[in-house]
């Protein structure tokens, strides 16, 4: 396929799937280099697959996060949908896989934690599903950043695939399910719409999976049959085939692949919270999955369900299983206590070299003042000017250029991190305060303030969740003057802003976990 793109030269096929090709390219204009998906069903589109592929490449566009492969542009041009890419330096997890033939739990998890991450972001900033999580969607680059690719384009991809069949097929009401057979959720292999997070869930269950056993979900039968098994069958618990795999490990991959969309979990979140207890050999937050109320595709075996590690929830313990799981909560706790006691002695020594600093500064001003009062005669004393404001408005006359000049060096200040965002807003209000300013010059102040807040109030949502999640995972296991404490004593960012909600969650986890 010779390829002829207006704005791209030095064409390298590095990439074949079924649905598209992926060419690494030079972008002239910035001579960088890039990478082009292109549709392999891209011919015979109508009206319907063009506005629906432009407007899945527009959020995907939307989208800037560490963990996730940039798009840069999208175009349907020659009979062909292309994708303009960023070009990540480095191997799918696919390739990873072949090379080693499978990897190890703590690699797994620090690939689930890359991918939780970036379907976390996608999910609370712009509700996106991703729909074909699998080894050949995620990267690493040369850096060792975990990064997912196609996150916005799945979807789309899957519509104009999925149309073109139907019409080839001259029956209309045909079904034809999007996503890989090894690693589609049982929602998404019965072809029902309005996906949520849980099915990428399972998707990266059977994703990891693949990667600790290095074969696929029911990989000993045809590939026409394994979407029907997904949704009806169960297949090896892998802690009876890898003998350096921790029981929680496998807890966790047997959740996240419940046939039941309510036994997994509910939120990305929730997932991070449980990577990082494994990785710490803590036991999940729920125990493992409920086997009365859910099944799942990958089955507990008997190896698994006599082991110490296996339980319903944490009361249930018997008495040498809690004696083991407080060994390993004391170790968090300690390594825990740790990372916040050097933080507290670095902010102990700011403010003990602010002080000793200050002392200083004063001691020498009053030497200074004392001997400037002693040899100099009395002056009448003047009244202080005010400070002066921003800006100097001019009464009567239009100050909209004056404004303008001012909000852009603001602005410029702001997003160079220069100035705070409360100095910001507060430069922001007094601009609004300016009379005789022009509407346009207005609202471009009021955007930029309102934007300011939303951003503000996403940060401090953020610090209060994860405040939250510290209390409850501390009260949980025991800790509940810890936990109590953590919330009302806090000093960190957003202490102020936070400090009314800090308080009434502190009162709920002393409630709920008073008799601890």
């Amino acid at each position: 396929m010779d390829l002829d793109l207006n704005g791209y030269d030095s064409f390298e096929k590095v990439g074949q799937g079924g649905m598209a090709t992926v060419w690494k390219a030079r972008q002239i204009s910035l001579d960088r280099p890039v990478a082009i998906k292109i549709l392999t069903s891209s011919n015979e589109a109508n009206d319907e697959d063009i506005d629906q592929f432009q407007s899945e490449a527009r959020v995907a566009a939307s989208l800037n996060h560490s963990g996730i492969v940039q798009v840069y542009d999208a175009f349907y041009r020659n009979n062909l949908f292309c994708f303009v890419m960023e070009f990540v330096d480095g191997q799918t997890i696919s390739q990873w896989i072949k090379s080693r033939g499978r990897l190890t739990e703590s690699e797994c998890l620090f690939v689930a934690k890359g991918v939780a991450t970036a379907l976390d972001y996608a999910w609370n900033f712009k509700n996106l599903v991703h729909c074909d999580i699998k080894p050949d969607n995620v990267m690493i680059d040369s850096d060792g950043t975990v990064k997912v690719t196609d996150l916005g384009l799945c979807r789309g991809i899957g519509t104009i695939s999925t149309r073109k069949m139907i019409r080839e097929s001259n029956n209309p009401e045909e079904i034809v399910v999007f996503g890989t057979p090894s690693f589609v959720s049982p929602e998404q292999a019965l072809g029902r719409d309005h996906l949520q997070p849980q099915a990428d869930m399972y998707s990266l269950g059977a994703m990891l999976y693949n990667m600790i056993l290095g074969r696929y979900l029911f990989s000993s039968n045809e590939i026409d049959k394994v979407m029907e098994l997904q949704v009806t069958s169960q297949d090896d618990d892998i802690y009876d085939h890898v003998t350096d795999v921790t029981p929680m490990f496998c807890d966790f991959i047997e959740r996240l692949l419940s046939k039941q969309i309510d036994q997994r979990y509910e939120t990305w979140g929730d997932v991070l919270i449980d990577i990082e207890r494994i990785s710490h050999n803590c036991p999940l937050a729920k125990g493992p999955l409920d086997l009365t109320k859910a099944v799942s595709t990958m089955r507990r075996s008997e190896r698994r369900l006599q082991s110490h590690h296996t339980y319903a929830t944490l009361e249930d313990m018997h008495m040498n299983d809690h004696s083991r799981l407080k060994v390993n909560m004391q170790k968090f706790n300690e390594a825990y206590a740790e990372i916040e006691f050097n933080k507290i002695k670095k902010r102990m020594y700011k403010k003990i070299t602010c002080i000793a600093s200050a002392i200083t500064i004063v001691v020498l001003a009053l030497g200074i003042a004392i001997g400037f009062v002693m040899n100099k005669p009395k002056k009448e004393v003047q009244e202080k000017p005010v400070q002066a404001k921003v800006v100097q408005a001019k009464v009567g006359e239009d100050n909209t250029e004056l404004i303008t000049k001012a909000f852009e060096e603001v602005n410029k200040k702001h997003f160079s991190g220069v100035i705070t965002d409360s100095d910001a807003l507060k430069r922001y209000d007094e601009f609004l305060g300016v009379p005789n300013v022009d509407q346009q010059a207005i609202n471009r102040i009021k955007t930029a303030k309102n934007d300011i807040k939303q951003k503000f109030d996403r940060r401090k949502r953020r610090v209060l969740n994860e405040l939250k999640k510290k209390a409850e995972f501390m009260a949980m296991n025991g800790d509940v003057i810890g936990a109590v404490n953590s919330l009302e004593y806090y000093d960190g960012d957003f202490a102020k802003e936070t400090a009314e909600e800090r308080m009434a969650f502190s009162k709920d986890i002393a409630k709920r976990y008073k008799n601890k």
